[in-house]
């Protein structure tokens, strides 16, 4: 004999939902950085409780990274990259476009 009874029953499933903080959050990933500073500028203007603090810390011109002493390993070419590892005080400018060394050095 067969039980033809029917019946509903629950399985149980797993959904995953995009809050809107991180749909902001991606939203934000996208951003060049030129677009990012704008809308970081933007918040603080319209937000009377949030204010820019000033780093101590010294930024490179090119990219916008801290440095490592007076270099930015970032900005140099890959096998320059290891040597100012060791020692950051081979180079005295952060990166090539703002050198005052010679380039044939």
């Amino acid at each position: 004999m067969m039980d033809m009874s029917m019946g509903m029953g629950l399985l149980p499933q797993q959904q995953m939902k995009a809050s809107p903080a991180l749909i902001a959050l991606n939203n934000m990933l996208v951003l060049s950085t030129i677009e990012l500073q704008q809308l970081v500028q933007n918040e603080l203007e319209e937000n009377p409780a949030l204010e820019q603090m000033e780093s101590d810390e010294s930024l490179c011109s090119r990219c916008g990274r801290p440095l490592s002493g007076a270099t930015c390993i970032y900005c140099l070419p890959p096998r320059r990259r290891r040597s100012a590892r060791r020692s950051s005080a081979i180079y005295t400018s952060a990166c090539p476009r703002t050198s005052t060394r010679s380039p044939t050095t």
